[in-house]
């Protein structure tokens, strides 16, 4: 029915990145010790520590989900990674480095002389960084369109 598809989709927008963040608060580091970076990206592994699936990990011990077969993850808010990864410190201290990025990168964008592509850039920054659950709806769409909007010759290519 309607109504249960609204409950469905409000839901996910607002309640289910509070509940993993939750299990984030809860599980670190009572069942696990803090991860120190092991959750973050690790291309083509040329950092020397090997990817910790943490979005996995959490809903599989937090949603007591014990079958590593389950395909399932628990994504949770910019904090909820930051605490897993080095406690109440990653909590307080890299926001402040992540908001000098943005600042810096909001800045350059506005230097950029007026264009289309300019403006483009503005908004891919906009929906990437803002830090509610509409972002993850819109950040396939803005991504696809950025690398297209960037390389001209791989949209080519590809159609």
């Amino acid at each position: 029915s309607f109504t249960k598809l609204i409950t469905v989709i409000g839901q996910r927008l607002f309640i289910t990145q509070t509940r993993a963040l939750y299990h984030y608060f809860s599980l670190f580091p009572s069942s696990h010790d803090f991860l120190y970076g092991a959750s973050f990206p690790n291309p083509a592994g040329i950092f020397q520590f090997e990817n910790f699936p943490l979005t996995k990990w959490i809903f599989i011990n937090g949603f007591n989900m014990h079958n590593w077969e389950v395909i399932g993850t628990a994504p949770s808010t910019f904090i909820g990674e930051m605490y897993a990864n080095f406690g109440f410190l990653g909590v307080l201290i890299p926001p402040f480095f992540v908001g000098y990025i943005l600042y810096g990168l909001n800045s350059l964008v506005f230097c950029l002389k007026k264009s289309p592509l300019s403006i483009a850039l503005f908004a891919n920054f906009a929906i990437l960084n803002v830090p509610s659950p509409f972002a993850n709806l819109a950040r396939p769409v803005s991504v696809s369109t950025a690398s297209r909007i960037m390389s001209p010759e791989l949209s080519r290519n590809a159609m």
